[in-house]
Protein backbone atom coordinates (compact mmCIF):
# COMPACT_ATOMS: atom_id res chain seq x y z
CA UNK A 1 0.00 0.00 0.00
CA UNK A 2 1.54 3.26 -0.85
CA UNK A 3 1.57 5.90 1.92
CA UNK A 4 1.16 9.86 1.29
CA UNK A 5 2.64 12.06 3.57
CA UNK A 6 3.43 16.12 4.00
CA UNK A 7 6.28 17.76 2.53
CA UNK A 8 7.63 18.28 5.69
CA UNK A 9 8.27 15.18 6.47
CA UNK A 10 9.69 14.10 3.26
CA UNK A 11 11.91 17.14 3.77
CA UNK A 12 12.78 16.08 7.37
CA UNK A 13 13.75 12.26 5.97
CA UNK A 14 16.26 14.03 3.41
CA UNK A 15 17.97 16.29 5.60
CA UNK A 16 18.20 12.85 8.20
CA UNK A 17 19.12 9.79 5.77
CA UNK A 18 19.80 11.10 2.15
CA UNK A 19 23.52 10.37 2.92
CA UNK A 20 23.13 7.09 4.54
CA UNK A 21 25.43 5.05 2.26
CA UNK A 22 22.33 2.18 2.30
CA UNK A 23 24.23 -0.83 0.90
CA UNK A 24 22.75 -2.18 -2.46
CA UNK A 25 23.26 -5.49 -1.22
CA UNK A 26 20.60 -5.02 1.90
CA UNK A 27 18.00 -4.07 -0.84
CA UNK A 28 18.50 -7.30 -3.41
CA UNK A 29 18.15 -10.58 -1.93
CA UNK A 30 20.21 -13.64 -2.27
CA UNK A 31 17.37 -15.17 -4.10
CA UNK A 32 16.30 -12.03 -6.32
CA UNK A 33 20.17 -12.34 -7.41
CA UNK A 34 20.19 -15.67 -8.54
CA UNK A 35 16.86 -14.79 -10.53
CA UNK A 36 17.99 -12.09 -12.37
CA UNK A 37 21.98 -13.61 -13.05
CA UNK A 38 20.21 -16.61 -14.36
CA UNK A 39 20.77 -16.01 -18.08
CA UNK A 40 18.32 -18.50 -19.34
CA UNK A 41 15.51 -16.80 -17.99
CA UNK A 42 13.40 -14.77 -20.89
CA UNK A 43 13.33 -11.07 -21.05
CA UNK A 44 9.32 -11.52 -20.08
CA UNK A 45 10.32 -13.62 -16.89
CA UNK A 46 13.11 -10.84 -15.73
CA UNK A 47 10.54 -8.03 -16.68
CA UNK A 48 8.30 -9.80 -14.20
CA UNK A 49 11.02 -10.35 -11.44
CA UNK A 50 12.39 -6.18 -11.83
CA UNK A 51 8.69 -5.32 -11.93
CA UNK A 52 7.46 -7.44 -8.57
CA UNK A 53 10.95 -5.58 -6.66
CA UNK A 54 10.31 -1.88 -7.89
CA UNK A 55 6.78 -1.92 -7.23
CA UNK A 56 6.52 -3.78 -3.67
CA UNK A 57 9.87 -1.86 -2.29
CA UNK A 58 8.14 1.36 -3.75
CA UNK A 59 6.30 2.62 -0.37
CA UNK A 60 5.89 6.52 -0.59
CA UNK A 61 3.50 8.46 -3.01
CA UNK A 62 4.47 12.20 -3.26
CA UNK A 63 2.68 14.89 -4.08
CA UNK A 64 3.66 16.68 -8.22
CA UNK A 65 5.03 19.62 -5.82
CA UNK A 66 6.72 17.43 -3.02
CA UNK A 67 8.50 15.77 -5.96
CA UNK A 68 9.56 18.85 -7.73
CA UNK A 69 11.05 20.24 -4.65
CA UNK A 70 13.08 17.35 -4.08
CA UNK A 71 14.34 17.18 -7.57
CA UNK A 72 15.32 20.53 -8.10
CA UNK A 73 16.10 21.43 -4.51
CA UNK A 74 18.05 18.43 -3.23
CA UNK A 75 18.58 15.78 -6.00
CA UNK A 76 20.25 18.15 -8.30
CA UNK A 77 21.30 20.90 -6.23
CA UNK A 78 24.81 22.02 -6.45
CA UNK A 79 26.73 24.45 -4.47
CA UNK A 80 29.02 26.97 -5.88
CA UNK A 81 31.01 28.70 -3.10
CA UNK A 82 29.63 29.73 0.42
CA UNK A 83 25.78 29.52 0.30
CA UNK A 84 25.31 29.62 -3.52
CA UNK A 85 23.40 27.24 -5.29
CA UNK A 86 22.63 26.50 -9.01
CA UNK A 87 20.97 23.52 -11.00
CA UNK A 88 22.17 22.55 -14.13
CA UNK A 89 19.85 21.49 -17.02
CA UNK A 90 20.62 18.00 -18.16
CA UNK A 91 19.58 18.68 -21.70
CA UNK A 92 21.33 22.17 -22.56
CA UNK A 93 23.83 22.22 -19.53
CA UNK A 94 23.20 25.46 -18.48
CA UNK A 95 22.69 27.04 -15.27
CA UNK A 96 20.27 28.43 -13.12
CA UNK A 97 21.51 30.45 -10.07
CA UNK A 98 19.32 31.42 -6.82
CA UNK A 99 18.40 34.41 -8.56
CA UNK A 100 15.97 32.41 -10.55
CA UNK A 101 14.83 30.48 -7.21
CA UNK A 102 17.68 28.20 -6.95
CA UNK A 103 17.93 26.80 -3.30
CA UNK A 104 17.45 24.05 -0.72
CA UNK A 105 13.40 22.50 -1.32
CA UNK A 106 13.13 25.82 -3.90
CA UNK A 107 10.99 24.97 -7.04
CA UNK A 108 12.81 27.32 -9.06
CA UNK A 109 11.61 29.78 -11.83
CA UNK A 110 9.16 27.48 -14.48
CA UNK A 111 10.02 30.09 -17.17
CA UNK A 112 13.64 29.16 -17.45
CA UNK A 113 13.71 25.30 -15.85
CA UNK A 114 11.34 22.78 -15.91
CA UNK A 115 10.88 18.94 -14.35
CA UNK A 116 11.44 16.67 -17.11
CA UNK A 117 9.39 13.56 -17.35
CA UNK A 118 11.89 11.33 -19.11
CA UNK A 119 8.98 9.08 -19.76
CA UNK A 120 6.46 11.47 -21.70
CA UNK A 121 3.08 12.25 -19.61
CA UNK A 122 1.03 11.99 -22.81
CA UNK A 123 2.54 8.01 -22.92
CA UNK A 124 1.96 6.94 -18.84
CA UNK A 125 0.03 3.89 -18.47
CA UNK A 126 -3.49 3.50 -17.87
CA UNK A 127 -3.07 0.62 -15.68
CA UNK A 128 -1.50 2.49 -12.79
CA UNK A 129 -2.07 5.70 -11.36
CA UNK A 130 -0.97 8.81 -13.12
CA UNK A 131 0.08 10.31 -9.88
CA UNK A 132 2.92 7.62 -8.85
CA UNK A 133 3.89 7.96 -12.65
CA UNK A 134 4.18 11.50 -12.87
CA UNK A 135 5.91 12.11 -9.05
CA UNK A 136 8.33 8.75 -9.67
CA UNK A 137 11.76 10.59 -8.94
CA UNK A 138 13.99 8.04 -11.08
CA UNK A 139 12.77 10.00 -14.56
CA UNK A 140 12.10 13.38 -13.32
CA UNK A 141 15.19 15.76 -14.28
CA UNK A 142 15.55 19.38 -14.64
CA UNK A 143 15.29 20.74 -18.07
CA UNK A 144 15.71 24.31 -20.23
CA UNK A 145 11.91 25.08 -20.11
CA UNK A 146 12.42 25.75 -24.11
CA UNK A 147 13.85 22.34 -24.52
CA UNK A 148 11.57 20.58 -22.53
CA UNK A 149 9.24 22.03 -24.75
CA UNK A 150 11.04 21.13 -27.86
CA UNK A 151 11.31 17.72 -26.67
CA UNK A 152 7.54 17.43 -25.99
CA UNK A 153 6.92 13.43 -26.24
CA UNK A 154 9.06 12.92 -29.21
CA UNK A 155 11.24 9.33 -28.94
CA UNK A 156 14.74 9.38 -28.18
CA UNK A 157 17.31 8.48 -31.27
CA UNK A 158 20.16 9.91 -32.78
CA UNK A 159 19.27 11.89 -35.50
CA UNK A 160 20.28 13.83 -38.12
CA UNK A 161 18.93 17.73 -37.60
CA UNK A 162 19.65 20.62 -35.75
CA UNK A 163 20.11 22.20 -32.26
CA UNK A 164 17.31 22.79 -29.79
CA UNK A 165 17.95 26.00 -30.02
CA UNK A 166 20.62 28.92 -30.20
CA UNK A 167 20.37 28.49 -26.12
CA UNK A 168 20.87 24.78 -26.44
CA UNK A 169 23.62 23.40 -28.49
CA UNK A 170 24.28 20.35 -26.65
CA UNK A 171 20.58 18.47 -28.03
CA UNK A 172 19.03 18.36 -31.13
CA UNK A 173 15.52 17.77 -32.78
CA UNK A 174 15.42 15.68 -35.96
CA UNK A 175 14.42 12.77 -37.59
CA UNK A 176 16.03 9.26 -36.33
CA UNK A 177 19.23 7.67 -38.26
CA UNK A 178 17.12 4.77 -37.89
CA UNK A 179 13.51 5.31 -39.14
CA UNK A 180 12.91 9.12 -40.21
CA UNK A 181 10.86 9.65 -37.08
CA UNK A 182 10.97 12.97 -35.46
CA UNK A 183 13.05 12.42 -32.45
CA UNK A 184 14.94 14.09 -29.87
CA UNK A 185 19.05 13.32 -29.61
CA UNK A 186 20.05 14.61 -25.87
CA UNK A 187 23.71 15.27 -24.90
CA UNK A 188 26.49 12.76 -24.57
CA UNK A 189 26.81 12.68 -21.11
CA UNK A 190 22.65 12.31 -20.23
CA UNK A 191 22.27 9.58 -22.33
CA UNK A 192 23.25 6.98 -20.08
CA UNK A 193 20.41 8.33 -17.46
CA UNK A 194 18.01 8.53 -20.21
CA UNK A 195 18.17 5.35 -21.41
CA UNK A 196 18.62 3.80 -17.72
CA UNK A 197 15.50 5.70 -16.38
CA UNK A 198 13.18 4.43 -19.45
CA UNK A 199 14.08 0.96 -19.18
CA UNK A 200 13.49 1.26 -15.21
CA UNK A 201 9.76 3.24 -16.19
CA UNK A 202 9.48 0.45 -18.55
CA UNK A 203 9.63 -2.78 -16.13
CA UNK A 204 7.79 -0.62 -13.26
CA UNK A 205 5.45 0.12 -14.96
CA UNK A 206 4.56 -2.44 -17.47
CA UNK A 207 5.31 0.03 -20.75
CA UNK A 208 6.74 -1.81 -24.42
CA UNK A 209 10.02 0.68 -25.30
CA UNK A 210 9.68 0.23 -29.61
CA UNK A 211 12.30 -1.70 -31.00
CA UNK A 212 14.20 1.80 -32.55
CA UNK A 213 14.61 3.67 -29.59
CA UNK A 214 15.87 0.67 -27.11
CA UNK A 215 18.61 0.07 -29.88
CA UNK A 216 19.71 3.36 -29.12
CA UNK A 217 19.13 3.47 -25.37
CA UNK A 218 20.82 0.17 -25.28
CA UNK A 219 23.75 1.46 -27.23
CA UNK A 220 23.67 4.57 -24.98
CA UNK A 221 23.79 2.76 -21.81
CA UNK A 222 27.10 1.02 -22.84
CA UNK A 223 28.88 4.50 -24.07
CA UNK A 224 27.43 6.35 -21.41
CA UNK A 225 27.94 4.08 -17.72
CA UNK A 226 26.49 4.64 -14.89
CA UNK A 227 28.67 7.58 -12.41
CA UNK A 228 29.16 8.73 -9.16
CA UNK A 229 26.62 11.29 -9.43
CA UNK A 230 23.87 8.75 -10.85
CA UNK A 231 24.61 6.35 -7.85
CA UNK A 232 24.50 8.79 -5.56
CA UNK A 233 21.01 9.92 -6.48
CA UNK A 234 19.68 6.17 -6.72
CA UNK A 235 20.32 5.93 -3.30
CA UNK A 236 18.72 9.15 -2.37
CA UNK A 237 15.77 8.50 -4.33
CA UNK A 238 15.71 4.83 -2.38
CA UNK A 239 15.58 6.48 0.87
CA UNK A 240 12.83 8.58 -0.31
CA UNK A 241 10.10 6.73 -1.84
CA UNK A 242 11.31 3.47 -1.08
CA UNK A 243 12.92 1.91 -4.61
CA UNK A 244 16.01 1.72 -6.86
CA UNK A 245 16.18 1.61 -10.31
CA UNK A 246 17.93 -1.52 -10.92
CA UNK A 247 19.20 -0.71 -13.97
CA UNK A 248 21.61 1.47 -12.36
CA UNK A 249 23.25 -1.28 -9.79
CA UNK A 250 23.10 -3.76 -13.14
CA UNK A 251 23.27 -1.79 -16.09
CA UNK A 252 23.89 -5.36 -17.69
CA UNK A 253 20.32 -5.74 -17.24
CA UNK A 254 19.23 -4.16 -20.23
CA UNK A 255 20.77 -5.56 -22.91
CA UNK A 256 18.77 -9.12 -21.74
CA UNK A 257 15.79 -6.81 -22.52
Amino acid sequence: MKTKISILFVLLCISTIAYSNTNQNDYYSESFLDKINDENQSPEELKKELFILSETRQTLSLSYEEARRIMFGNLFLETRGTNQYVVKDVYCNNQIDQKAGAGPNNIPNPQLINCEHTWPQSKFSKDFPSNNQKTDLHHLFPTDMKANSTRGNNPFAEVNGQATNSNCTDSKIGNSLDNNVRSFEPPIEHRGNVARAMYYFSTRYKMSIDYSQAKYLKKWNAEDPVDSEELNRNEKIMNIQGNRNPFVDHPELIDRL
